[in-house]
């Protein structure tokens, strides 16, 4: 006999021989030996074996297709910021002249025009903060499609070379995972089956981003 315990919901059960292993949902399966017995080849006599440490399998969830996303290009739009130390760039912003600005930096014909030092300040693109959040809690058909939509998204901005972040509620606090490529997105996806279920009452704080 096998014990099993789904972490994800935290539902335990007895795995009789002859039963089917109960891998019709997603999750982390960890599963404990009970009263394991080694026969003969008779089956006249036996020896008890001492339990062990278990083991465990992940059942992935199944890719769900996710309708009305919204436009990324929308959302997803190039903020520009001052490059630290300055240096060559290809944008650049027009400011006042502030003490400790390099005067090579002085634009020197709108300067004589305007009757005031200006400077062109040179410009980096500032990175966007893509999220996709979810709360790990629920029944397995809820988890089931939480995750398929999970994996769905974030397969979809892949596919639109946008790299991003899953930030997942958990019984062991906010996991956020960075994702850019297909094996991150594999192993976010194997950490998360792994983690308890969030307390009911608990909620995903926001957090300043881009798009989510």
């Amino acid at each position: 006999r096998v014990r099993v315990k789904r972490v994800t919901t935290g539902e335990t059960w007895l795995l009789k021989e002859g039963e089917i292993f109960p891998a019709d949902h997603c999750g982390e399966l960890r599963c404990y030996p009970e009263k394991g017995r080694v026969y003969d080849y008779l089956g006249l006599f036996f020896l008890r074996v001492q339990k062990n440490a278990g083991a465990s399998v992940v059942v992935r969830p199944v890719p769900q297709k996710v309708d009305h996303i919204p436009r990324l290009e929308r959302y997803v739009s190039v903020s520009w910021r001052p490059k630290p130390g300055g240096g060559f760039a290809e944008n650049h912003d027009l400011r006042l002249y502030r003490p400790g600005d390099n005067l090579t930096q002085i634009h020197w014909k709108l300067s004589a025009k305007t009757g005031k030092y200006i400077v062109r300040e040179p410009l980096e693109p500032g990175k966007s903060r893509v999220l996709v959040e979810t709360i790990l809690r629920g029944s397995p058909e809820e988890l089931d499609s939480k995750f398929g939509k999970l994996m769905g998204m974030s397969q979809y901005l892949l596919q639109s070379s946008l790299a991003h972040e899953v930030r997942v509620l958990t019984g062991k606090g906010v996991q956020c995972l960075p994702v850019s490529t297909q094996m991150e997105l594999e192993t976010a996806i194997d950490t998360l089956l792994r983690m308890p279920p969030a307390p009911q009452e608990a909620k995903l704080e926001p957090v300043p981003a881009s798009w989510r």
